[in-house]
């Protein structure tokens, strides 16, 4: 990804696939989007597209699942050993569930179905450069946010992570104790779910989920030692309306109930 002189970053993009009047189209289309997006190579079949990756090294690869040899999914395993920073885009008439969750598995980056629109792929191209851009920023950063410690497994803790991590954790942990999802954070990020939950879970090392337990469990845990707040309002102030659940919760988390806990029995977090 090279700049482009104009404030843009210059998105180098092999598309591959078997039927060549979709192809051609996606080239066509490209070269309208963005001066910034620019078409290096091309390939009919995943075989030679995969030999086009590993010459070319470019940041995104436009890929059809169906074609002849090795198909788009199998091409996209066998080459991120050669081009690990290349990130996928499918592009498939197959709508089937199964080539989708085996897609995100691969860290594929959108899902577009056949026919695509002008304005679906610039959107999906758009969102690949905006995170590519935000992480090479990270990345030029020596001074990236880091997270502060707290008792937690994610203890990358001295570690820069990427914005989109950073935007999460910092959302987590100004907002615990309203209803919270990865979906949310995803629509504002202009990014997929599935991106953001395994960007997240890949360096921090716990999901979405986990890490959204632990901080409300943590900040429990303080207010029922230093508060003098109930326990089913303790539970309301870290984002559980139904008490009882949040009680189950806390003693799987910390082995004690939080009656007890709030009495001084010390208890451990269960990873």
């Amino acid at each position: 990804m090279k700049d482009s002189g104009k404030g843009k970053q210059i998105i180098r993009i092999v598309v591959v696939d078997d039927e060549s009047g979709t192809r051609s189209g996606v080239i066509r289309l490209i070269d309208r989007i963005d001066p910034s997006f620019v078409v290096v190579g091309e390939a009919d079949n995943g075989y030679d597209g995969m030999l086009q990756i590993k010459e070319l090294q470019p940041d995104v690869v436009i890929a059809d699942i169906r074609m002849p040899r090795v198909n788009g999914l199998e091409m996209i395993e066998n080459a991120r050993n050669c081009s690990p920073h290349t990130r996928y885009l499918i592009l498939s008439g197959y709508s089937e569930f199964e080539f989708a969750k085996q897609a995100m598995r691969l860290s594929v980056v959108d899902y577009l179905l056949k026919p695509v629109t002008a304005a679906q792929l610039t959107d999906a191209l758009h969102n690949i450069q905006r995170m590519m851009m935000s992480e090479a920023g990270a990345n030029a950063s020596s001074s990236a946010e880091t997270t502060t410690g707290d008792g937690f497994a994610d203890a990358q803790t001295g570690a820069a992570y990427s914005p989109i991590v950073t935007h999460i954790i910092e959302g987590i942990r100004k907002d615990y104790a309203r209803h919270l999802y990865l979906e949310d954070f995803a629509e504002r990020l202009k990014i997929t779910p599935e991106y953001a939950g395994s960007l997240f879970s890949r360096e921090i090392g716990k999901t979405f989920s986990a890490y959204l337990r632990f901080i409300r469990m943590e900040k429990a845990k303080d207010l029922l030692q230093e508060s003098e707040s109930k326990i089913y309002e303790i539970a309301y102030m870290t984002g559980y309306a139904d008490v009882k659940y949040f009680c189950r919760v806390f003693k799987d988390y910390t082995g004690v109930s939080a009656k007890s806990y709030a009495r001084g029995l010390p208890g451990k977090p269960r990873t």
